[in-house]
């Protein structure tokens, strides 16, 4: 926590020096702007999301020819480097624990500059961990990141949330956790903060949006609330909720209030 707080505290210096003494390569901006849920957000960096443009990569060239002739000029920093270096490559490594049951902990183990998310389970009764997946090896060409795991009540099934390329919007799989296979269960496009398994763990309860373009003002109207039971397809998925049956309760709950107060 020092060494970050020191290295924090040497950024605010430097950055405020130099702001004061240089002139940073200019950073062209644009009018551009995008409309989220009716709010308009501007974006005058835009055109710096193609690292492949030519611009781009000559901006690149000029904050590193800046970068490269401002610490020439200082002092301190080779041993400043070395110090972030050797803390960069330091061997460290952490457990996230994403859920627990009464006989054990579904968790990720991660290690500096590890980009995969390998599952691992460890029994409450037994100090061997064991490895359940790895996000890379899910489908070859894919790095998918996780989103959810949840345990089925009576801890045979593993529902994990896949979330590609940034989308947010990830898809599920279930695994059999005696075989370590997955079910041909695979739904697409859902909210990971609505998987909620039923009672009798045959099935689980979830919601997605209808759109495909989920940045709308109406996208709300279009989320959808679904039963899935395991081994069936997604076509006969029961409809829990959805706008149509949101306003019709709605209507029925405005009129029993009408009928208490009067």
């Amino acid at each position: 926590m020092k060494f970050i707080i020191t290295v924090i505290f040497f950024c605010s210096v430097m950055c405020t020096k130099l702001s004061a003494q240089y002139n940073y390569p200019i950073s062209r901006t644009v009018d551009s702007s995008d409309t989220y849920f009716g709010h308009t957000y501007k974006d005058p960096y835009r055109w710096m999301e193609n690292y492949k443009d030519s611009e781009m990569v000559n901006w690149f060239q000029q904050q590193n020819r800046f970068t490269d002739s401002v610490f020439t000029g200082l002092n301190g920093v080779d041993s400043l480097l070395s110090s972030l270096n050797r803390y960069m490559n330091s061997p460290t490594w952490g457990r996230n624990a994403w859920f627990a049951t009464t006989t054990g902990i579904f968790y990720t183990k991660t290690k500096r500059g590890q980009l995969d998310a390998p599952v691992y389970f460890k029994s409450r009764k037994d100090t061997a961990e064991q490895l359940l997946l790895n996000t890379w090896t899910i489908q070859p060409g894919m790095r998918y990141q996780l989103s959810a795991i949840t345990a089925s009540p009576d801890e045979k099934y593993l529902l994990v949330a896949f979330d590609k390329n940034g989308e947010e919007y990830p898809f599920i799989k279930i695994m059999n956790l005696a075989t370590r296979k997955w079910l041909q269960d695979s739904i697409p496009h859902c909210w990971p903060n609505t998987i909620n398994w039923t009672a009798d763990s045959k099935g689980f309860i979830y919601g997605y949006n209808l759109l495909e373009d989920r940045t709308k003002p109406d996208a709300s109207n279009y989320d959808v609330v679904k039963y899935h039971s395991l081994n069936t397809s997604t076509a006969k998925d029961v409809t829990v909720m959805d706008n149509k049956l949101r306003n019709r309760a709605e209507k029925k709950s405005a009129t029993v209030i009408m009928l208490i107060f009067i």
